[in-house]
């Protein structure tokens, strides 16, 4: 079908006319013999099919690169063969695997590595990942609370604040013991009674005073090598074998044995609506703590008073 542009044109060569075909002011216009008009409208509505954009496809925006939106979250495109890949680079890694090796996060770090993490700033050797504290330098990196030292993050417990068999997760947090004429180091460590393991607890550090005191009275019983929190092995005083630091510190009302000590184990009595501790005949009083005797009941030894 001819155009009307090329119909106009053709008119006039007809009818001899000796008019130039005036020019438009842009080139998406052609004259019409009376005015400009759209360059579309002349030519019967047909598109040039716009501007394919410089990749050759649909001009819908930016290049999405040669991976396209193929990548997981986790994800990084490495770019010279358009494959999903953990990381190019180490700032891709998150702090517990800080570095980056053959395009895979791994452990593995130094100052300089954990620096850029401003929650985890620590490198923790043992492991290579970058954590929030260290024991070491717990009082900078935690204020006044303590660095638990296996998960390396700030406790919720002041340091040098826990008494004697009170549950703690790093010695730093276990005050001194007053035994009224000195006063005890003490670390948190990881208890033993007759039945086994007995939970970690505050307890006069027997090794850390060359093991030249008497243990005090209710702790009274050297225990050798017990595992620390956050420190070397060591040795503690520490209840008799029959109960734990748990019945040790339990003064709740009762009406059965079970509501006392720790749950699950067999290690105080409810004795006169009370929870008490046990004892033995070798400690004898010594095994009680503050000014309890052990009285021998019917089936078994228990401080009272």
């Amino acid at each position: 079908m001819m155009s009307r542009a090329t119909l106009v044109l053709a008119l006039t060569i007809l009818s001899g006319c000796t008019e130039q075909v005036a020019a438009c002011p842009t080139a998406d216009e052609l004259f019409d013999g009376e005015r400009c008009v759209p360059r579309a409208a002349m030519d019967g509505g047909v598109s040039d099919g716009g501007d394919a954009g410089e990749d050759g496809g649909p001009d819908g925006g930016p290049d999405a690169g040669p991976c396209g939106d193929t990548c997981g979250t986790d994800e990084v495109c490495r770019d010279d063969d358009g494959t999903c890949v953990e990381c190019t680079e180490s700032a891709h890694c998150p702090p517990e695997r800080p570095m980056c090796d053959n395009f895979a996060c791994v452990t593995g770090c130094d100052v300089t590595t954990c620096a850029r993490y401003p929650m985890t700033p620590r490198c923790e050797n043992l492991s290579g990942s970058c954590v929030a504290c260290l024991p070491e330098s717990e009082e900078t990196d935690c204020g006044a609370k303590s660095c638990h030292p296996t998960d390396f993050v700030c406790t919720t417990t002041d340091r040098d604040s826990l008494g004697r068999c009170a549950p703690c997760a790093s010695s730093s947090e276990c005050g001194l013991f007053d035994t009224g004429s000195s006063m005890l180091r003490m670390g948190c460590a990881l208890t033993e009674w007759v039945g086994g393991a007995a939970g970690q607890y505050c307890v006069v550090d027997y090794g850390a005073t060359g093991r030249s005191i008497t243990c005090p009275a209710g702790t009274p019983r050297v225990a050798d090598g017990l595992e620390v929190a956050g420190g070397p092995d060591s040795d503690f005083c520490v209840p008799v074998r029959e109960t734990t630091c748990a019945a040790i510190t339990d003064d709740d009302g009762c009406s059965v044995d079970d509501e006392c000590g720790a749950p699950g184990l067999d290690d105080a009595a409810c004795y006169m609506g009370a929870c008490e501790s046990l004892c033995n005949a070798t400690a004898g009083d010594r095994g009680c703590p503050g000014t309890q005797s052990c009285t021998d009941e019917v089936t078994r030894r228990v401080c009272t008073g």
